[in-house]
């Protein structure tokens, strides 16, 4: 099931962010990652409790924005080498 994956990731995130070093830079970055991560499987099950297909592709099209968001947070602490591919 697509929303149980989401969960298992944002978990995954979740633990990640947990061990990034702290400082001013990270607290922000670990923030917006854990917040966009979170959004994926949250708003997956919103649209699934919604009573129309189209609110539902709605939702899915805002879960597919945060997972893009997602992978932008984590290209930018690769960049910044807080961590590895």
């Amino acid at each position: 099931m697509l929303w149980t994956k989401a969960q298992e990731f944002a978990s995954e995130i979740a633990e990640m962010v947990g061990t990034l070093p702290r400082d001013r830079v990270t607290d922000v970055l670990g923030n917006q990652l854990l917040r966009s991560a979170t959004s994926i499987g949250a708003n997956i099950a919103e649209g699934y409790g919604r009573y129309s297909q189209a609110a539902y592709r709605n939702h899915l099209s805002i879960a597919r924005g945060s997972a893009v968001e997602t992978e932008s947070w984590l290209d930018l602490l690769q960049r910044r080498r807080y961590i590895t591919d």
